[in-house]
């Protein structure tokens, strides 16, 4: 899907660039307002609670915010077998691009299905 829908693009760079529209799409369920709504603009609140958006949108993963302050977040993701190191990237970025901000993410891949993120905002 990612081929066709972004040609131009690497694969690993059209991967990354489906997850944008993940986090958008789960602020339209029930569930990704509870989770989400009430935080606002509050971007180290939003990191904060993303384990939560994963509890409640993937069966398998684990997401575990190890520091969450303004301007820093610091993730591991484990279990992921979406391509933690370009999917759940775009993921990320399509959180912070739909509150109009352009996060810088540091990737370390801790194993096949796990990375840790670094994020800076």
């Amino acid at each position: 899907v990612g081929r066709r829908l972004y040609p131009d693009e690497t694969l690993r760079s059209a991967i990354r660039r489906l997850g944008w529209v993940i986090f958008p799409t789960l602020l339209g369920t029930m569930p990704g307002r509870v989770v989400f709504g009430a935080l606002g603009n509050d971007m180290a609140a939003v990191v904060a609670n993303a384990h939560k958006g994963f509890e409640v949108s993937l069966n398998d993963g684990r997401c575990e915010v190890l520091q969450a302050v303004p301007g820093l977040g610091h993730l591991r993701m484990t279990g992921f077998h979406l391509f933690p190191d370009c999917f759940l990237v775009g993921v990320f970025e399509g959180a912070f691009a739909h509150y109009g901000i352009e996060p810088e993410i540091h990737v370390r891949s801790t194993g096949r299905y796990d990375c840790e993120y670094l994020v800076f905002w």
